[in-house]
């Protein structure tokens, strides 16, 4: 098992390392982000949160120096608050190296410029983290304030989706009433809009009214629908009714029913009706293919 490191970070001259050092906008220790590196990877072991030793595979560097891998976890990032996950601990490494490829699998887009980086969680519409661009034209990652993370998933967007993207008030009600046995904290986002709740709240615009009917006889076609139950009974206790519409002469029908069941015979009523008042028979039938609709009496 072998990872491929930075090229445009790591060379094998140490000069190049000293002045890369101190050109980084005075950060100690500062993450790159890296489009050469085929994972995130630290050598320094301190920064990890929680770390699985792992004593089998190297990382080989621009020079084709190879370099034990000792570990894989969590590290926390520059700022103190943004964490990432799946970061190999690499013996001997010198310098913090984020994977854009990585990020991308994780679900983000990361955006370069003349100036910075941006990353950007695409499922989300959030920006998760930002880079800028150091004098040795590398990117680094750029202390925030606020909390960034380059995992999948923070625990408050993952239990808005877990629960049907549930809104963020009502998994903060959750918590405080403790509904739910060991529910993490949950942080309300400011101005990040989740993509599927946006998608699910648009609109279909309507169809153009055509001003020109489909059929040009009457009972060509017929267009039939079953309403109820109704809240309140009819006359007859009657807790349905079925609409039906002539398509060309948009003449309209109104038979109630006591049960869906009844649907068939009431049509055959209106079907009886019409046929003896124009002469005509009924051609086609459409519906919303409900089950009253349906059936081996209407087929």
């Amino acid at each position: 098992m072998k990872y491929t490191a930075e090229r445009n970070v790591w060379r094998k001259k140490e000069s190049s390392h000293c002045n890369l050092v101190l050109s980084v906008q005075k950060q100690k220790n500062p993450w790159y982000i890296d489009s050469g590196c085929s994972k995130h990877m630290s050598g320094e072991k301190e920064k990890f949160i929680s770390m699985s030793e792992q004593k089998s595979g190297n990382v080989t560097f621009g020079n084709d120096a190879p370099r034990k891998i000792r570990g894989k976890g969590i590290v926390s990032l520059s700022n103190g608050k943004g964490k990432a996950q799946d970061v190999l601990f690499v013996d001997g490494l010198k310098h913090n190296l984020l994977s854009v490829s990585q990020m991308c699998d994780k679900g983000c887009e990361v955006l370069f410029t003349a100036k910075d980086c941006k990353i950007k969680n695409v499922s989300l519409g959030k920006l998760v983290a930002k880079g800028i661009r150091a004098e040795n034209n590398v990117y680094i990652l750029k202390e925030e304030k606020e909390e960034c993370y380059l995992s999948k998933y923070d625990e408050s967007w993952l239990w808005h989706r877990r629960l049907g993207h549930l809104h963020f008030d009502h998994l903060i009600k959750l918590k405080n009433r403790a509904a739910v046995r060991d529910f993490p904290e949950i942080s309300k986002p400011r101005d990040e809009v989740c993509k599927p709740c946006q998608t699910g709240k648009l609109t279909r615009t309507q169809f153009k009214s055509k001003s020109v009917p489909s059929t040009n006889k009457p009972l060509q076609l017929v267009h039939l629908d079953l309403c109820g139950p109704s809240r309140k009974e009819g006359t007859g206790k009657e807790n349905y009714f079925m609409l039906v519409i002539d398509d060309y002469s948009r003449l309209t029908w109104v038979a109630f029913l006591k049960e869906k069941s009844e649907a068939f015979a009431k049509f055959k009523i209106f079907k009886a009706l019409t046929e003896n008042q124009t002469g005509r028979k009924i051609k086609a039938i459409r519906s919303d293919r409900g089950g009253e609709f349906s059936s081996r009496q209407f087929k």
